[in-house]
């Protein structure tokens, strides 16, 4: 037992009856007596000669199902309320910015910098940016929102670069209260700096230099100088930055130009990644149903969680979704076998969030607020928001993610598939799609996005890499495609020909040709086979028939 833990496992040890987790890549076993009780933490599959030797050692592996072993209802924090806060407020400003087109945006900035102005907000100001927000109580706000603040400055050895930061742009000579400043300082780390807002182009310069340097230049404009008046006397904004590798990237040979259906009638050509690995996977059918896939960054902290309704339309679907779906969805997340295909795309966003804050039950603020927690009391003074303001930039690719989010609030006053099992679940976004880019740990959603376009960028090398048929293992290929088929064994000496995909009716012959009739299901296209196996002899003797 031990020599055979030493070799393949490292040191084991446990006494009778113990169940204890050992971590060794890329397993966490879970031991128990004789029995291996495997929760994977990585996309690779046991190998056949890891199987064997535990089977002569008489052990055996056991799948768990992902974050269910030991599982118990964790007690609620300050962090995880105000991250469940959050996610609500998403959805809700989700609803408020439009059911059609593509949309990216980042709740937690615009969270942010509304709860950086509640600090100073008193009364009917105050409880409804709360209510908005949906914020628990106060004590516990400001601990949960400090909380989060931390945990999302990625450190160097995260793997990934994650940045929040925050700042205050303070009038030349406005008072404010110590107190406020104070506030901010501990849970946002806001410090202020003085501007001057009678030069509306300088002050507008000198924010959004702090904005495109927090950003790293994807956010360069956050405001004009149109947006600064004469009543204007702070503005509070808050960055957010990501940058993060794919664990497992997409191999960029396999990316292949594709059709996305935009809608029913309109479809659009986009450059369409591809890979079959593991993931964490849902799926519920029905009228609303879809698929839900998680594809993690390196460091396995932050992913993106990808939803593909099973409709090509988003209508249905998005009207129904929740806080309460979003966390059905990460809660029933489970290991599976899965071909992806997922465009690679790039969006911006702008927005004017007045009209939708307000519509959020956000008055006050906007009219004649109560900032006493803010400003010494004048009664000859009125603040109130003059607009609030965000932008947001994504990019996707093989390698992985880019996003940035900025987010000004601006105050002013009056006075200053395969044929044969295993068969991987296909994942095929050639249709509208939602998708998040969250923190594992406490399911806080940073970005939120639709994506309807994802845009078609022409690939810089239009060739083929020798050998390959340009098209992947399970993807479908329409009717009348001809493909180039090469022989990939050459004890097989098939010359190089060409094969066209046939009707429905030719499916017989390709299943008897393959020797698979029994397991062989009609279908309008012929996917494409890995090239290591027998039935990849079988098929170029199938096109040796077929040649034009």
């Amino acid at each position: 037992m031990f020599g055979l833990g030493r070799r393949i496992l490292g040191e084991v040890y446990f006494d009778a009856g113990e169940i204890l987790p050992v971590l060794i890549p890329p397993y966490t076993m879970f031991l128990s007596r004789k029995t291996f009780m495997t929760q994977q933490t990585t996309r690779r599959r046991p190998t056949r000669a890891y199987k064997s030797a535990l089977a002569s050692a008489n052990m055996r592996i056991e799948p768990l199902e992902p974050r269910t072993f030991f599982s118990t209802t964790p007690a609620a924090t300050p962090a995880s309320l105000v991250a469940q806060a959050n996610n609500a407020f998403a959805f809700d400003l989700f609803h408020q910015l439009g059911n059609t087109g593509n949309l990216f945006f980042s709740p937690y900035s615009i969270a942010t910098a509304l709860e950086m102005t509640l600090q100073g907000a008193n009364g009917t100001t105050a409880s409804e940016i709360i209510q908005a927000l949906h914020l628990p109580s106060n004590e516990i706000a400001q601990a949960g929102i400090q909380a989060l603040h931390q945990l999302f400055q990625a450190g160097p050895d995260a793997g990934y670069t994650l940045s929040t930061a925050n700042r205050l742009w303070v009038q030349n000579n406005l008072p404010m209260l110590d107190s406020y400043l104070s506030r901010v300082q501990d849970i946002f780390g806001a410090g202020p700096q003085s501007v001057d807002f009678g030069d509306p182009q300088a002050a507008a310069a000198t924010i959004n230099a702090w904005v495109s340097d927090q950003t790293h230049g994807k956010i360069p404009n956050l405001i004009s100088k149109n947006d600064i008046d004469s009543l204007t006397c702070l503005i509070l904004t808050n960055a957010i930055y990501f940058k993060g590798d794919w664990a497992s990237v997409f191999n960029a040979t396999y990316t292949h130009d594709a059709f996305f259906q935009q809608s029913p009638t309109d479809t659009t050509k986009v450059r369409m990644m591809w890979q079959e690995n593991y993931y964490d996977y849902y799926a519920q059918s029905g009228p609303n149903g879809f698929q839900a896939l998680d594809i993690p960054y390196q460091g396995n902290n932050l992913d993106m969680l990808v939803i593909l309704p099973t409709s090509t339309t988003l209508d249905a679907f998005q009207s129904a979704l929740t806080p309460d779906l979003f966390s059905t969805i990460t809660s029933n997340l489970h290991s599976a076998d899965v071909s992806v295909s997922l465009p690679q795309f790039k969006l911006e966003g702008s927005f004017l969030l007045n009209t939708p804050l307000q519509n959020l039950g956000i008055h006050a603020a906007f009219n004649a607020a109560d900032f006493s927690g803010m400003f010494p009391l004048n009664p000859d003074e009125t603040y109130f928001i003059q607009k609030v303001i965000h932008k947001t930039f994504i990019q996707v690719t093989e390698k992985g993610t880019e996003a940035a989010a900025a987010t000004a609030v601006i105050v002013g006053t009056t006075g200053c598939v395969t044929l044969n099992p295993p068969i991987p679940i296909s994942f095929y976004a050639d249709h509208p799609f939602l998708f998040a880019i969250r923190d594992h740990a406490t399911n806080t959603i940073l970005f939120l996005g639709r994506v309807t376009d994802p845009g078609y960028t022409p690939p810089t090398d239009t060739t083929t890499p020798p050998g390959s048929t340009g098209l992947l293992p399970g993807q479908p290929v329409p009717i009348g495609t001809t493909l180039p088929i090469t022989t990939p064994n050459p004890t097989f000496p098939v010359k190089p020909t060409y094969i066209t995909i046939l009707p429905i009716n030719a499916i017989p012959i390709i299943a008897t040709t393959l020797r698979l009739a029994p397991k062989v299901t009609p279908r309008r296209a012929l996917h494409v086979l890995g090239t290591s196996s027998r039935k990849a002899v079988a098929r170029n003797l199938l096109a040796s028939s077929l040649q034009h």
